[in-house]
C-alpha cells in the first residue's frame, strides 16, 4: 500500500473509533486543548501582533513570502466584489466598444465574475481528494486559469 491509502485507512478506523467511544474521544480532544492547544493559541496571538506591526511598517507582513498567491487572493477578492456590487467604473472590453452602453456594462461584469470565481476557487482550495474526480480538478483548475488570465489582462482598468 502507498502512504496516501495509509492514511485514509487510519483516518477512517480514527473516526469509527471516535464515534464508538464518544466519552473517550471528548476527553482525549480536552487533554489535547490543555496539552498543545492553549500554547498554540498564544503563539498565534503573538504572531498576529507581529504581523500587524509589519503591516503597519512594511504594508505586508511574512505570510506574504509563504504563499504570495494566498496573499494576493486574500486581498483581491473583497476588492473584486465590492467593485461588482458599487459598480463604479466598467473597464473596456475588447469587441465590445461598438455595442451600447449596456452591452458593454455586462460584458464588463461578466469579466469581473469570471475573475471573482477564479480567486473563490483559489480561496476556497477544495483539495480533498475524497470529494472529487479528476474531471471536477480539471475544470477547476481551467475557470481558474481563466480568471486569473483575464485579471492580467484588465488589470491596469481594475480602478474606481
Amino acid at each position: 500500500m502507498n502512504d496516501f491509502t495509509d492514511y485514509l485507512e487510519q483516518k477512517k478506523k480514527k473516526e469509527e473509533w471516535e464515534k464508538k467511544h464518544k466519552i473517550l474521544s471528548f476527553f482525549e480532544q480536552c487533554y489535547w486543548y490543555i496539552r498543545y492547544g492553549i500554547w498554540n493559541e498564544a503563539g498565534e496571538a503573538y504572531r498576529e501582533i507581529k504581523w500587524g506591526f509589519q503591516r503597519m511598517f512594511r504594508g505586508y507582513d511574512d505570510t506574504a513570502y509563504w504563499s504570495l498567491y494566498s496573499y494576493i487572493t486574500d486581498i483581491s477578492l473583497p476588492v473584486l466584489k465590492w467593485m461588482k456590487e458599487n459598480g463604479h467604473s466598467i473597464g473596456t472590453i475588447e469587441g465590445s466598444k461598438e455595442g451600447t452602453f449596456e452591452e458593454q456594462e455586462l460584458a464588463w461584469y461578466n469579466t469581473l465574475d469570471k475573475m471573482i470565481n477564479s480567486f473563490q476557487l483559489l480561496k476556497d482550495d477544495n483539495t480533498d481528494c475524497e470529494m472529487h474526480d479528476k474531471e471536477w480538478y480539471q475544470k477547476q483548475h481551467k475557470d481558474v486559469q481563466e480568471g486569473l488570465e483575464l485579471f492580467a489582462k484588465y488589470f491596469q482598468t481594475l480602478w474606481d
